[in-house]
């Protein structure tokens, strides 16, 4: 594909690895890595949508559940780095240690 065609395809793509960043603000490795398969995964999907094909819109379902699973476990590692930050930590300390938690271990 000559350069002048890939360009607005290479800008679509980072637009949207752009947006996906701001919107989850990735820390790490592979909070980053699963990022870019998110982008990839929608920039693909957009692209075969676009064709209007049969083969483009089974492979275009594919992207679709590939962008879903990878979202899924972006999800899951923030909440689990989440749950790791101190702040959070107190927060769930301060609720195990409620006073009608407390009252139920005085009474045993």
């Amino acid at each position: 594909m000559p350069a002048s065609q890939s360009a607005p395809l290479d800008d679509r793509h980072a637009q949207i690895l752009a947006a996906l960043h701001q919107q989850f603000q990735p820390q790490g490795f592979v909070e980053e890595f699963i990022l870019a398969n998110l982008a990839r995964a929608a920039w693909d999907e957009e692209r075969l949508r676009a064709r209007d094909c049969p083969t483009g819109a089974r492979l275009a379902a594919q992207y679709e559940r590939s962008f879903y699973r990878a979202l899924t476990e972006l999800r899951r590692l923030q909440t689990d780095r989440a749950l790791r930050e101190p702040a959070a930590a107190q927060i769930i300390e301060r609720a195990l240690q409620s006073p009608r938690r407390q009252h139920r271990s005085t009474r045993s």
